[in-house]
C-alpha cells in the first residue's frame, strides 16, 4: 500500500511540475508576441502594455509553501 501510495504522489508531482513549467514557458511566449507583435500597434499609447503579471511558478511555488 506505501508504494502505491509513493508511486501516486511522485506522478502527481510530475503533472504539476510540467503543468507549471507549461505556464511558464507560455507566459514567456506571451511576453515576446507582445513585444514583437502587438507594440507595434501601440506606439501612441505605452502605457496600455506597461502592467506585468506575477511569474506563475512563484505563485504556485508560494502556494505549496504556505500549505505546508
Amino acid at each position: 500500500m506505501d508504494t502505491i501510495t509513493i508511486i501516486i504522489s511522485l506522478l502527481l508531482i510530475y503533472i504539476i511540475w510540467t503543468l507549471i513549467n507549461t505556464i511558464s514557458s507560455l507566459q514567456n511566449e506571451i511576453k515576446e508576441m507582445k513585444q514583437k507583435c502587438i507594440k507595434e500597434v501601440y506606439k501612441n499609447k505605452p502605457n496600455v502594455l506597461e502592467e506585468n503579471t506575477k511569474d506563475p511558478k512563484k505563485i504556485i511555488m508560494d502556494m505549496f509553501k504556505n500549505l505546508f
